[in-house]
This record gives structure tokens, sequence and C-alpha cells, in this order.
């Protein structure tokens, strides 16, 4: 069987249907396993590829008493019951729906579970999305992660005027990349490509005490209907790092934070990860930004 709206299992039917294609019937920080409770809750689709498919909507993912229900726009597409299997590394998923089955493999960390699911009776051997296997990478709700809700309401910045509330900074997209250091770690952010009213982000996060970094991506953007604010993804989330955002033009942004609980500081764009640049007719090697420095004490 492969990967094709025309020969695909019920499950794998609604991930195509979510794509818009159409359906055939209806070094990272240790990971903490993909145990039922611990998965319970919704999740929201960062990510998805395989199949050779493009995505679009906004996905989420619901999970409770070993059931897993798919909305898109909102709306419920499918329910699957789903079985775990711990003993297997990387941890064993299989779903099941009117009968058929999606075997799969999953991983959890921190806030962030990353699902491959593989052609009826092949299980994925690794994360990656091919013409067989599709990969999600989804993040937990933010209200549910203890971070700002997407839906952030605009008396939540008014309180930026004065001393009691968030402090508001300028971001520029292109050359800055935004430094946050509080209480779990410190994390690295820099934005990349623009999405509709909004931005996407990668992030890396070191862990007091960690001797790896976590890194992974996001997107942020507000939301309009019929001319009005709507809501959005308002929250950078870094591990469990989170740093309220706001639109600004095409170039640059807003960020809000308080400074009792955390520290901004902005450093160059370039130094987010290790690149050769050329310096005349010299190609200097320049090593990513070591995080650990700004978990030293002044």
């Amino acid at each position: 069987m492969t990967c094709s709206p025309q020969n695909v299992t019920i499950v794998r039917s609604l991930l195509l249907l979510l794509i818009g294609v159409g359906s055939a019937g209806k070094s990272a920080e240790p990971s903490t396993g993909c145990g039922s409770e611990v998965i319970h809750g919704t999740w929201e689709a960062v990510s998805w590829e395989g199949c050779g498919l493009s995505r679009s909507g906004t996905v989420s993912l619901v999970v409770a008493d070993r059931t897993l229900v798919v909305r898109v726009n909102g709306k419920i597409i499918v329910e699957a019951k789903y079985t775990l299997d711990l003993k297997r590394t990387p941890p064993a998923i299989d779903l099941e729906s009117q009968g058929q089955r999606t075997p799969g493999i999953c991983e959890l960390k921190g806030d962030t579970l990353r699902l491959c699911l593989g052609r009826e009776m092949a299980r994925p051997m690794q994360f990656a999305g091919s013409k067989d296997t599709m990969l999600l990478v989804l993040e937990r709700a933010q209200a549910e992660a203890g971070g700002t809700p997407d839906r952030d309401e605009p008396e939540s910045y008014s309180s930026a005027n004065d001393n009691t509330g968030f402090v508001t900074a300028p971001v520029t997209y292109t050359d800055t990349m935004l430094i946050a250091v509080a209480s779990e770690g410190v994390a690295a952010i820099v934005f990349g490509e623009p999405v509709e009213r909004g931005r996407k982000y990668r992030f890396r996060f070191l862990k007091k005490g960690a001797a790896h970094e976590t890194v992974g991506n996001g997107r942020v953007f507000e939301r309009y209907t019929d001319g009005h604010y709507d809501g959005g993804k308002l929250t950078i989330r870094a591990g469990p790092i989170r740093i309220v955002w706001s639109a600004g033009d095409d170039d640059r942004g807003w960020v809000y934070y308080k400074p009792e609980s955390m520290r901004v500081q902005i450093a160059s764009a370039e130094r987010f990860e290790d690149k050769d640049v050329t310096l005349g007719d010299e190609i200097v090697h320049r090593e990513k930004l070591d995080l650990r420095r700004f978990l030293k004490q002044p």
C-alpha cells in the first residue's frame, strides 16, 4: 500500500484530508516517554511532512482515555483508538479506526510530541517523512503548558504602560537573536520566513545544569476575521520559556516580558548556529553562541 489518495487506511486518509488532498473514506534533553497519561491533553500541529503533500488548515489532536480525536479548523474529522508499546525504542503507537490499523512511533520531549505513521503493517524506523510515512510535529496547547493562551486579549498588553505589568520591546526579524534567561534555563530565538500576519521562528534551549540543548521551531501570528482581531498564536515557546509577541510591520514585531521573572537580551542572529562566513578572500568559521555564558551570574 502506498501513501496515495486512492489507496490508504482510514487514518492515513484522514491525514491526507488534513492537508487538502481529500480522503478515501471518512541533542536534546531526555525524552519523557509517550506514556498514555503523559500525552493526554490537546496538541497543535506545528508541521507535518511526507507523501509529497503540502499543508493547509489548522490541526489539533485531543488525546484522552486511549482515544485520539483529530480536529481541522475546530471540526472533529475522525476518532481513533490508540495503543502504546513503551518497551520499544522509540515507543510504538498503533492507531485503529473502523477496523483499519496504522502503526507508528512517538517521541515526547518537553511540550513537543512527534508522531511518525507508516503504511499498514510497516512501522517506521525513524522520525522522517517520505512517500510511505508521515511525520507530525505537535506542541502541547499553550494554556495546558502553563504559557500564555493562544487567544490573548488586547488587555494583556495595556499594563505595559505602567511599572506593574509587561515591559515592551521591539524586535527586528532579520538580524536579531533574542536571548531569554529565566529560572528554567536560557533560550536563543531567531525569526525566519513570514507567515500570514506573523513569522516562523527557531529556538535553542539549554536547561540549567544540562549538557545538551533542545532545539525546535514554531510560528507566531495574529488572526483577523472580517477585519476584526480574532486571536492567533501569540506566544513564542522555547522549551519551557514563554515570551508574548505581537505583530508590527513586515520587518519587526514586539515582545512582552516581566523583568522580575525573565531577563531578555539581544545578539546577532548570525551566531545562532555554526557557519562559515566569507571575509574578503578568507573563509572564517564562526561558532554558535554558547548559551552557558548567559547562565553565569555577574
